[in-house]
């Protein structure tokens, strides 16, 4: 199949939990795949593509415009056994990715060949007909001499698990991606209870962090480990799901953070 997408956002970078730039983040990426889906469950996809990445700065102290480009070749598993893709109460979800990207020299700035990995994993325990326990595991890993702003892994921010952007992590309690680095783990448990027809008491729980060392993440004693809590209301209504969620970081002074979804993804 052929792949074609576009798309310009206002985004934010943190230094020390401080607004540190403001910068409008273009991209376009175009390229050829090829899918298999071997049963219901189980989706295979490789490929390649070519991507145009631009930042222009709003406000800074220490970020510059750039453009960059690549190609890039990369594959995906994905497993999905979930009842139902929204408030699930049987099954579980899996997503592992890998992808290499190349500077073809266009730009004034060259970077060096990167390589990531990605692993996302999500399953469901059922505790009765009304409560469920879902328990998620998150982690990937960037390796580069230099690693363009694309490429790093970024945890922050309340979005759904199934982003199309693989190297996004979420993290209820801290602002969209807040942390970045190298490595990045996040582990979660959200326990959803439907006290009502097609409605969810949702609570949600999480800890990880971000650095340059994935080994570092886990056994060092110092790594400050980053923890939020949050709840929510849910609605399965007939235009997609009804979500509300406030959750809060326990460790940063970052504010309380409001997580609204109004309907299906397109």
């Amino acid at each position: 199949g052929l792949q074609i997408d576009a798309r310009s956002f206002e985004m934010y970078s943190y230094s020390n939990e401080a607004l540190a730039s403001t910068y409008k983040y273009s991209y376009f990426t175009s390229g050829l795949f090829a899918s298999s889906g071997f049963t219901n469950a189980f989706y295979f996809e490789t490929g390649v593509a070519y991507e145009n990445s631009r930042y222009k700065v709003i406000f800074t102290q220490n970020m510059k415009n750039a453009n960059n480009d690549f190609f890039k070749v990369y594959a995906l598993i994905k497993q999905d056994t979930y009842d139902h893709s929204y408030f699930p109460t049987k099954g579980s979800l899996m997503i592992a990715a890998f992808e290499t990207r190349e500077d073809p020299g266009f730009s004034k700035y060259i970077y060096h060949p990167v390589y990531r990995w990605i692993l996302k994993a999500e399953t469901t325990i059922p505790a009765g007909e009304k409560l469920t326990f879902l328990p998620r595991i998150n982690t990937g890993i960037v390796q580069g001499d230099s690693i363009p702003p694309d490429d790093y892994l970024y945890m922050g921010g309340s979005y759904e698990f199934g982003a199309n952007t693989n190297g996004l992590f979420q993290f209820n309690g801290l602002r969209f991606m807040q942390l970045q680095g190298r490595t990045a783990i996040v582990a979660g448990l959200k326990v959803q209870f439907e006290f009502f027809h097609n409605q969810y008491l949702l609570v949600d729980g999480n800890v990880g962090n971000t650095g340059d060392i994935w080994e570092n993440l886990i056994i060092r004693s110092n790594t400050k480990i980053q923890n939020g809590v949050g709840i929510g209301y849910g609605y399965k209504s007939l235009i997609g799901p009804i979500k509300i969620g406030f959750y809060k970081s326990i460790d940063t002074i970052t504010p309380w953070q409001v997580y609204i979804n109004l309907g299906f993804w397109f």
